[in-house]
């Protein structure tokens, strides 16, 4: 069944369809190093893992490492202590997560 949508509204909000594709990170598991980062007090890897249950909403596509071997990277775009940026975490083909980080806007002077 199609969901409500309000009046004057053509498609639902992208909040909808994110939840319907569910998130990429379902059915992965952390490498030892990414576990070891998110125990160490760097807010950059060791942000709350509640972030993770909102991959769901994240921009998903595929890379390609300087190895050949093809990965899905996933960016959710948010702040750590008024610094913008991305959630960003790298699934590699087993499904395990060896990336987890919230990589910084740089800014241009």
């Amino acid at each position: 069944a199609t969901p409500y949508v309000p009046a004057g509204m053509t498609k639902l909000p992208k909040a909808f369809n994110a939840a319907k594709r569910g998130n990429p990170l379902d059915g992965t598991k952390y490498t030892k190093k990414v576990e070891r980062q998110m125990s160490e007090k760097d807010l950059d890897h060791n942000f709350p893992s509640l972030i993770d249950t909102q991959a769901n909403t994240a921009t998903v596509r595929k890379i390609t490492g300087g190895d050949g071997i093809k990965r899905t990277k996933i960016e959710l775009p948010g702040s750590i202590n008024g610094k913008d940026g991305n959630f960003s975490w790298i699934i590699e083909p087993d499904k395990t997560v060896n990336h987890r980080q919230f990589e910084r806007f740089r800014r241009v002077k």
